[in-house]
């Protein structure tokens, strides 16, 4: 029986702890898709290395931000590979740094992760990988 490869989407993946964590995941067979705001050759570079060491990688520029784009991105990475089973949200999102109790759903940036794993879960749910 061949087992299906998983797939994993790692925001902000274009450099640092994003492209460090794609190269991890792509080492271990998981398919991986590099999601970067703006810095095309990073996110080039971190799917040439992958690539060249025999692992599957893919770019997609999204603002993790923008609702409409997370969408867009999860609906390409399932178009490509059927699902997604890893998320790893590592994408700067801007917030106000202040006291615990002072913060709030919006001002976190929360609901923007939680879109992000609604988005993903959906869509996965819908192809059944889980």
């Amino acid at each position: 029986m061949i087992k299906e490869k998983k797939v994993a989407l790692i925001t902000g993946a274009g450099r640092g702890i994003g492209a460090a964590a794609a190269k991890e995941l792509a080492g271990s067979g998981i398919q991986v898709a590099i999601n970067y705001l703006s810095d095309h050759d990073s996110a080039d570079r971190v799917v040439n290395e992958i690539q060249l060491q025999g692992g599957e990688a893919i770019k997609i520029q999204a603002d993790v931000c923008n609702t409409e784009q997370v969408a867009l991105m999860t609906k390409q990475i399932v178009d490509q590979w059927g699902r997604i089973d890893i998320l790893v949200s590592n994408a700067h999102i801007p917030f106000v740094v202040k006291p615990f109790l002072d913060i709030t759903w919006s001002s976190a940036g929360i609901r923007r992760i939680w879109y992000h794993c609604q988005c993903n879960f959906t869509r996965s749910r819908r192809n059944r990988s889980f």
